[in-house]
């Protein structure tokens, strides 16, 4: 009986949080033009959704526990600049974004998307090209990273990064991506769990590591 009405509880409980979550929208037609400044409006359990058109953004910084959504043909321009979005938080998801035009560096590991430090999080159905690395993960927990395309056209090992890399993870999901022309398609260091359950085997395309779990589809360019 406890357990049955603290169950109750709980999802009284959801029920509230929901009904006071926001969402913001950003478009040339909108009020927002923004995407940074809708996430700093944005408090946790809130829903960005980013209309269609080109926005010129670059290090956008996620720190709360929102949403990101992108319409169809929503894309973002770090115009070679430097990495677009980092996000240091947990519970929150981006989904439905693209991304093209990350900055190269020699010395910082700029990306597309850069999640660290976080825990619970959802990354799918995301388009990224041109990058230095696509999705770079580090020090996190409990995340899924599914359904994205990532992509560049290398030219040599030292100007291109990796598609999906995660450094110190536990308990990733990463399935149904698709990844090519990148110095490594998926890296894992210092993964310690993966849970998924067909995991395929690491392979290694000449000097290139391409590191395969679950059903990815790889396709390296040629050297």
């Amino acid at each position: 009986m406890r357990i049955r009405l603290f169950l109750i509880c709980i999802y009284l409980l959801i029920l509230v949080t929901n009904c006071y979550a926001k969402l913001f929208f950003v478009g040339a037609n909108e009020s927002l033009h923004s995407i940074q400044e809708a996430i700093n409006l944005a408090q946790n359990g809130d829903t960005v959704i980013i209309r269609n058109g080109i926005y010129k953004e670059h290090d956008l910084f996620l720190s709360k526990s929102i949403h990101l959504i992108g319409e169809k043909n929503a894309l973002i321009d770090g115009e070679k600049f430097s990495g677009i979005l980092v996000s240091e938080t947990s519970n929150f998801s981006i989904s439905g974004l693209s991304f093209t035009n990350i900055g190269v560096s020699y010395t910082s590991d700029l990306a597309a998307i850069k999640v660290s430090k976080s825990t619970d999080f959802i990354i799918e159905d995301c388009r990224l090209e041109n990058v230095f690395f696509g999705i770079l993960i580090e020090k996190s927990k409990r995340g899924s990273i599914r359904n994205n395309h990532v992509s560049s056209v290398r030219i040599n090992e030292a100007s291109s990064g990796n598609g999906i890399h995660i450094w110190s993870g536990d308990d990733m999901e990463v399935h149904d991506n698709e990844l090519f022309g990148l110095r490594d398609g998926i890296y894992f260091e210092f993964v310690f769990v993966f849970w998924k359950e067909k995991m395929a085997c690491a392979c290694q395309y000449r000097m290139y590591n391409f590191c395969c779990f679950g059903n990815q589809r790889l396709r390296p360019s040629k050297i």
